[in-house]
């Protein structure tokens, strides 16, 4: 990449190739400042982003010294013109430095740190610890602590980067961490939305002593083991539910740790005590702080002693013996297998003539073989007489193909009291074969039948009660009308004679 950019303060910045690259944005060189890396965001960040960057770069000198020792802490806000919102941020670059899963695992352990045994690994936990501390105490919640922002150099030294996700406070203001790895993530926020809830020190202390147990146990989680009950048990549950593996309660809990794992107590008892209260239900009100790990890591690393059978192996002295050397001896592999050769100590001791010289010395086993022989008191009984006494040969296809036609099969007898010939197919009747069918009578029509229907006696009733008062009325008026004419007539006529 090859750009050029503006910080917040006006001063230009020539961007140079690309160093790495992940989901969240892109890291660049910068032209003419080789101790200082630009982070480019493949999004425009939001506001509240923009606002926690304008925050974090706010803050005092001072207190950004002393966190850039441990931090690659934002320094400028990054702008295409001036005027414009941020499209990324200057930080510190980290060289030499390598994600720390890279060293707790024993296999990628060989690779990228061969000389690195237990001593070392127990300074990279007392410098983890130390690194939380630092932050801390400035008012920095890490929030999303994970195998991959931590980051650990060839000298055990510790660097931890995406600072713009941490959690950080500004006057009245919180800007929250919004991711997290379940794995690092305490059981009181185990499956909850971490955008909505603010972080505590308290929830980066449970990732600090998962990852001091990775150091220290050969990568394994201390929710991971063998679990006793149906199913299978997730970490994500187990964290949950407080199924702690090595601890007093794992066997009330159903689990047990995982086979070859480092006992847990090869550990100081200090280190036991503070992984206990790290993951026991009480764990939730106060766990172990930084300081704390610190102060117990320095006392076990000075009480650790080289074994003498094998250079790579580190123990604690109050074993008196060699933790590394009895695993071996269980059937565990060698996790330092690659320091003792880094050493000079030659581990496997191989010699050509010597092994060929072992391979000659056994014996090849003999291929001779001799029938049994028939016990003695026992006689063969005769063939049954109901057996052929030779099994028919296996009839073979003809070489040639030949034209004449096989001969006809040769069936049974009909039997008698079947017939000779199977009747003929019926015929489907048509209007040739069969007389269609009669007519269907007709229907009459819905008008008759309404009034062919016998009324009820209800219905009876309300027709003849409006008739019966009627019928007086209709009397009565006739009557009127014809009387008043016939009496009216008479009285014409007598007028007219007078």
């Amino acid at each position: 990449m090859s750009d050029t950019v503006f910080d917040h303060l006006g001063g230009t910045i020539r961007l140079g190739p690309t160093i790495a690259a992940g989901g969240e944005g892109t890291v660049c060189a910068i032209d003419g400042s080789p101790g200082f890396v630009a982070k480019i965001y493949h999004k425009p960040p939001s506001p509240d982003d923009v606002a926690k960057l304008r925050a974090m770069i706010g803050w005092p000198s001072k207190r950004i010294e002393d966190i850039c020792k441990t931090a690659a802490w934002p320094i400028k806000t990054l702008h295409k013109n001036h005027g414009q919102p941020a499209l990324g941020f200057v930080m510190l670059r980290m060289d030499n430095f390598s994600p720390i899963h890279k060293l707790y695992g024993p296999r990628q352990r060989r690779i990228s740190f061969p000389k690195v045994d237990w001593y070392c690994l127990t300074k990279a936990a007392r410098n983890c610890a130390a690194a939380f501390a630092t932050l801390h105490e400035h008012g920095v919640v890490i929030g999303d602590v994970n195998e991959s922002n931590v980051r650990v150099s060839d000298k055990m030294t510790i660097a931890i980067i995406d600072c713009d996700s941490f959690q950080i406070q500004e006057a009245d203001r919180v800007y929250r961490c919004n991711v997290g790895v379940p794995t690092f993530t305490p059981p009181e926020l185990q499956g909850k939305s971490l955008r909505h809830h603010t972080r505590s020190v308290n929830h980066d202390r449970f990732g600090l002593a998962v990852m001091i147990f990775h150091l220290l146990m050969m990568g394994r989680h201390p929710f991971a083991g063998r679990f006793l009950g149906h199913g299978n048990m997730e970490i994500e549950h187990a964290i949950r539910d407080f199924r702690y593996a090595y601890g007093s309660t794992a066997e009330f809990n159903q689990m047990q740790p995982p086979p070859h794992s480092v006992p847990l107590n090869a550990l100081s008892s200090d280190l036991v005590a503070l992984f206990e209260r790290a993951f026991s239900p009480k764990s939730t009100l106060l766990r172990p702080s930084p300081k704390e790990w610190v102060t117990a890591l320095d006392q076990f690393e000075k009480t650790l002693l080289r074994c003498q059978t094998d250079l790579g192996h580190r123990y604690p002295q109050h074993l008196g013996k060699c933790v590394w050397c009895h695993l071996m001896a269980q059937q565990a592999p060698n996790f330092f297998i690659s320091v003792g050769a880094a050493l000079g100590q030659q581990v496997h001791k191989f010699d050509l003539s010597t092994i060929w010289r072992l391979i000659d010395q056994v014996d090849f086993p003999t291929c001779s073989y001799s029938r049994p022989l028939m016990p003695t008191g026992f006689s063969a009984k005769p063939w049954p007489t109901n057996l052929p006494k030779l099994i028919p040969s296996r009839p073979t296809k003809p070489a040639t193909v030949s034209n004449e036609k096989p001969p006809a099969p040769r069936y049974p007898p009909w039997p008698a009291h079947l017939p000779t010939a199977f009747p003929a197919k019926p015929i489907a009747p048509s209007i040739l074969t069969s007389p269609p069918d009669p007519p269907i009578a007709e229907l009459p029509s819905l008008e008759v039948v309404r009034y062919a229907l016998r009324p009820s006696y209800g219905q009876q009733l309300a027709c003849w009660i409006p008739t019966a008062t009627a019928l007086p009325l209709i009397v009565i008026t006739l009557l009127t009308y014809v009387g008043r004419d016939c009496l009216a007539a008479p009285g014409q006529a007598f007028q007219n004679s007078r």
